[in-house]
């Protein structure tokens, strides 16, 4: 049989298997009414209905699903890689879209969740994915539960990391990317998840500028500028940068006009954080050499992004000026998990991608009265290099 015919058969035997829903036959009517409602009608509501055993055997056979399909096209039509990805994914779709249910089904996450446990166990004992980079994202995740207590909001870090470090280690191959889009199809249920049950409701009296906080990851792309343009033409565009969010600075404190759109009120009379990110941005790079740049930018991009959503969501636990340990637990998570990427790809030390992040959220939480968007990059970059230094010598 030709393989187009091979793929299509195991396909719509993928489909058929996940969308066999042993939730709808243990409890068709109920379980029907929870589909209507939401993506609900799988595990929880088996549990809620009928208690844990039959919760769990659905969990199970929901869980299997994808692996079966896999396994039936591997060893019954000799699919190969990376067409053998093709029933994992029809299993997922019968799942969410079973056709005798009017298309409407679960979730999905169990069985696409399985089906990523095997190929990352598969791609783990082949050496395509390292313990290390598995390790870190386990570290990852536990730093960001212990600061928010949420499934879901670790999930989303957890699966965005896998997305990420699977095409950099398995390659850029279509088996690859296509365990890659998997991850990525786990984190898109994860930011659902987490919208519908409002991990994301901010309830704080701050002031919050999120087109800033959204638009700080996007400095990471300095990293790609500077090495394929060198370092002079990276610090001439962060100098101009530097200095026209400077002059708007000087033009608001000179004048009625206080560009609320862009700035914070409690900017009105000092220099903004954007500012102070750029000028130190741009230091870090004129000063240090090498990678070390790259982990300060990290620290004071992604770590301050994890630290301000775990310390305004989930801060309970006040350490020092209004600081707080849930947020310094998520600075040290979003440091790590940017500094292990770029380890993944740049010859970084590992004893830098370990202490560093540690150091720069001391730096954040002891800044006092200085901007932490200046003193975090600054200072972690000068720990780093006098740390290769006293390291080498």
């Amino acid at each position: 049989m030709p393989l187009a015919a091979r793929a299509a058969l195991v396909a719509l035997i993928g489909y058929a298997l996940g969308s066999f829903s042993p939730a709808y036959l243990l409890g068709a009517r109920d379980v029907g009414a929870g589909a209507r409602a939401g993506r609900d009608a799988g595990t929880l509501l088996i549990y809620r209905l009928l208690g844990f055993w039959p919760a769990a055997l659905t969990a199970l056979i929901d869980l299997l699903k994808g692996i079966a399909a896999v396994l039936a096209a591997r060893l019954a039509f000799a699919v190969p890689e990376p067409w053998v990805f093709l029933p994992g994914y029809a299993a997922v779709l019968g799942h969410l879209f079973p056709f005798y249910r009017r298309f409407r089904g679960g979730s999905g996450l169990l069985t696409a969740g399985g089906l990523f446990l095997f190929f990352c166990a598969e791609y783990l004992a082949m050496g395509r994915l390292s313990y290390g980079s598995l390790l870190a994202v386990l570290v990852t995740a536990a730093l960001v539960f212990a600061a928010s207590r949420s499934a879901d909001l670790t999930g989303l870090v957890a699966f965005s990391f896998l997305g990420v470090l699977v095409p950099l280690e398995a390659g850029l191959r279509p088996a690859g990317l296509a365990l890659s889009l998997l991850a990525w199809f786990l984190f898109g249920m994860s930011v659902w998840n987490s919208l519908r049950r409002g991990v994301f409701n901010f309830q704080t009296q701050k002031e919050m500028k999120w087109w800033r906080i959204i638009a700080r990851p996007f400095a990471l792309l300095f990293i790609p500028i500077d090495l394929l343009f060198r370092r002079t033409p990276l610090l001439l565009l962060l100098g101009a940068l530097a200095l026209i969010f400077s002059g708007m600075d000087l033009f608001r404190m000179a004048t009625r006009f206080k560009l609320a759109q862009l700035f914070k009120s409690s900017e009105v009379k000092r220099f903004s954080s954007m500012t102070s990110f750029l000028v130190a941005i741009f230091i870090i790079f004129l000063v240090f050499p090498d990678t070390i740049p790259y982990q300060g930018l990290a620290f004071i991009t992604m770590g301050d992004l994890f630290s301000k959503v775990m310390g305004i969501r989930f801060g309970r636990t006040v350490l020092l000026k209004g600081r707080t340990l849930e947020g310094g637990l998520g600075f040290v998570a979003g440091s790590f998990m940017t500094a292990w990427i770029l380890y993944s790809v740049l010859p970084i030390p590992l004893y830098a991608v370990l202490a560093g992040p540690v150091f720069a959220a001391l730096a954040e939480l002891f800044s006092g009265a200085l901007d932490d968007n200046f003193t975090v990059g600054v200072i972690s970059s000068g720990f780093l290099y006098a740390l290769r230094y006293f390291l080498k010598a």
